[in-house]
């Protein structure tokens, strides 16, 4: 993501990660599932389903690429899941450039703390 140089290039790289993306960001692509995410109550639910079927991978991911604990690890990935959420959110749910840029920004971010480590 971070070598696209124009909203094509950077569609086109978030498309070719798409797959390896966590469930919480692959959703948005899900029409069908929108209706869950615009209700508050329906959507908190969503989202602790989200993490509870996600949290024991993505906590020793995170764990391992951070060198922490586990239970630390998983405290990430809920942060992570959360704001992921947020900005899908302010975003009305729509895939937009601006969206994409936004993506691109927290990715390295992201990327560049894991690097660090």
């Amino acid at each position: 993501l971070s070598a696209a140089s124009n909203s094509v290039s950077l569609r086109e790289a978030y498309d070719s990660i798409f797959d390896r993306l966590p469930l919480c960001q692959r959703i948005i692509r899900h029409k069908k599932y929108l209706p869950l995410f615009l209700d508050e109550q329906i959507s908190e639910y969503v989202l602790q389903r989200i993490i509870g079927r996600e949290k024991d991978r993505q906590g020793l991911v995170m764990a391992e690429a951070l060198g922490i604990s586990f239970d630390v690890g998983v405290s990430v990935f809920v942060f992570l899941v959360h704001g992921l959420y947020a900005i899908n959110k302010e975003y009305k749910w729509t895939q937009s450039d601006e969206w994409l840029e936004a993506q691109k920004v927290i990715f390295e971010l992201v990327y560049r703390g894991l690097q660090s480590k």
